[in-house]
């Protein structure tokens, strides 16, 4: 999903269904804060914070275009409050207990070979979820990620390793001959990036079992920039 994408989802789910057919100009600074602390007391801090983001810059643009005088989104502050900058990391036993029981734990094989090709790569879930098999070159050993699907919008080439090859293949045949590497339900188009964020807080109980503390796919990321494969007895044990 782009970010225009992902705007657009955001205003019709958080916004429209309050404001749906008001005149712009109409809204008020007050009908803001309601909105945006209505998100925050529904347990989505972060959700307040973006959506307070999106309704600034497109009134800021109504403004630009003459649409209307002036902006109704008169913050002080992020009304979800300071995001905090995640740490979490796995540890050694973690990052073990991962290798050898991730297939355990999730239900699906095209999940289980998904984890563990972010773990190898080191990538987001969003790229690997928005890749088409032309961005690999097998010869080469090279995934080859273009600036749209990168968040920080600069492309990069990404070398795998013997065991991700043999991770990418078994996607490969999993993927029922769609040029998406992690197809939807129809084959014609990606899965939403989202999903994989969710199906993995779906199956943290099963991780939990075994000795894995919650985490999300970008932890995995994380895991290998906090710790760049110091977890030298995970490797030997595999």
């Amino acid at each position: 999903m782009s970010n225009a994408e992902e705007v657009v989802r955001i205003l019709k789910k958080d916004v429209l269904t309050t404001w749906n057919g008001r005149d712009a100009r109409t809204i008020k600074p007050r009908e803001v804060i309601d909105l945006l602390d209505g998100i925050v007391d529904r347990g989505s801090p972060v959700m307040a914070n973006r959506t307070a983001t999106y309704l600034g810059q497109m009134f800021k643009f109504g403004i630009h275009r003459t649409i209307v005088d002036d902006s109704p989104v008169k913050l002080l502050y992020k009304p979800g409050g300071k995001e905090k900058p995640r740490d979490r990391a796995f540890s050694e036993d973690e990052l073990e207990a991962f290798v050898h029981g991730h297939a355990v734990a999730c239900v699906t094989a095209q999940r289980a070979h998904c984890l563990m090709f972010l773990l190898l790569t080191l990538q987001r879930g969003t790229e690997l979820s928005l890749a088409t098999w032309s961005e690999f070159d097998f010869m080469k050993r090279e995934w080859h990620v273009p600036r749209q699907h990168s968040k920080n919008r600069l492309a990069h080439v990404v070398p795998l390793t013997d065991w991700a090859l043999e991770e990418l293949l078994a996607l490969k045949g999993l993927s029922r001959g769609s040029r998406f590497v992690l197809p939807d339900e129809t084959g014609d188009g990606h899965e939403n990036p989202k999903l994989l964020t969710r199906g993995v807080a779906r199956l943290l109980p099963r991780f939990k079992a075994l000795g894995i503390s919650a985490f999300t796919p970008r932890d995995l990321k994380r895991t290998g920039r906090n710790k760049p494969w110091q977890a030298t007895g995970c490797q030997a044990s595999c």
